[in-house]
């Protein structure tokens, strides 16, 4: 593996990774992943905090049942199901790996505003081997003889958009896993991105080149679109210039600390009440 910028940040950081997996021993499997990638920075535990206190902060934007929504990397449908809950919108969710394809289209049988496709987006038409590494399965970065693969089909994103048959879309998840660089190239290349009113994007920085990339498409992307927030690395929120997003109320510090607080006590009841139901073994 070439030994770049996220590299670099890893190996400094190592006493405080170590200290991390102490301090965070009891997550769950998905928030361990998230720390982990993140090495245990201060930006991952806020992320983890707001969450705690609005489990759909991610997903809060200007859109209603008439939305057009593109969900890129869908996974099990976690993302769809929740903008669907809060919004009634159109989804169309892409999702190509075939460990998590099944379930995907199961969760939305019987929903007929969600579209699911097995397929990926990128920058061209392609069949590209997929490692197989749950939530991080990617069709980049060097190839582990040890994890399993499976190939897969990527779709030209400007083709598939056109297709759609959408003027507008009003929001596009992107988490593909370092196949974010090229999409989003393509869709400035093809004047796409004009049409797209917010992009909600995880940019990974384990893949080559991608603190450069992620620059370049930051700056064009400020040409027509405006910053709502950045969790950098992690995700980030850009709505158009020309339909803005809404100026939300905010909490103080002390709003935030009291809501985390209530939260957590909420929590640790229900947790004491379900131990207190479980039977002794």
């Amino acid at each position: 593996m070439s030994f770049g910028i996220y590299e670099l940040k890893r190996l400094l950081r190592t006493p405080l990774i170590w200290y991390g997996r102490r301090r965070h021993a009891g997550v769950s499997e998905d928030e361990r992943w998230r720390l982990e990638h993140n090495a245990y920075r201060r930006v991952g535990r806020e992320v983890m905090a707001n969450n705690a206190a609005d489990p759909h902060f991610f997903h809060r934007a200007d859109l209603d049942a008439s939305s057009v929504v593109i969900d890129v990397g869908a996974f099990r449908g976690i993302v769809a199901k929740d903008l669907f809950e809060l919004y009634g919108c159109r989804i169309y969710a892409f999702e190509p790996s075939p460990q998590f394809y099944p379930d995907l289209e199961q969760r939305f049988t019987d929903n007929p505003k969600v579209t699911t496709l097995p397929y990926g987006l990128g920058a061209t038409d392609a069949t590209m081997s997929m490692q197989l590494l749950g939530l991080g399965s990617t069709v980049f970065g060097e190839a582990d003889p040890e994890v399993p693969t499976a190939d897969v089909e990527i779709r030209d994103v400007a083709d598939v958009l056109d297709e759609l048959g959408h003027a507008e879309i009003d929001y596009m998840k992107i988490n593909i896993e370092g196949a974010e660089y090229d999409l989003l190239e393509r869709l400035m290349a093809t004047g796409w991105h004009h049409h797209v009113r917010y992009f909600l994007i995880q940019f990974h920085e384990w893949y080559g080149n991608a603190h450069l990339r992620r620059w370049r498409i930051r700056r064009r992307l400020r040409t027509t679109h405006e910053q709502v927030w950045n969790y950098p690395w992690i995700y980030e929120l850009w709505c158009a210039k020309d339909r803005p997003h809404p100026e939300a109320p905010k909490f103080t510090k002390e709003e935030m600390a009291q809501i985390r607080r209530e939260l957590k006590a909420q929590r640790e009841a229900d947790e004491a009440m379900v131990a207190g139901e479980r039977p002794l073994t």
